[in-house]
């Protein structure tokens, strides 16, 4: 989380909506998404509280899972 300081309601309801608005379009590059949590896996990272399951961190490492 990254805490906004100084949003009145409006804005910040606006972007409420808006950043879940914007989550409904993304896509991920399989390829990237793969570059970047291999890396983060080296550093020491735990992957598994950014929200995938084991299923899909296994299919973003192509069937094998590091980190």
């Amino acid at each position: 989380m990254i805490p906004l300081r100084n949003l009145n309601e409006v804005e910040r309801r606006l972007l409420m909506l808006a950043d879940n608005r914007i989550a409904l379009n993304a896509g991920w590059d399989a390829e990237m998404l793969k570059l970047e949590l291999a890396d983060l896996g080296r550093l020491g990272a735990d992957l598994k509280i950014l929200g995938f399951n084991e299923q899909e961190l296994a299919a973003a490492f192509g069937g094998t899972q590091t980190g």
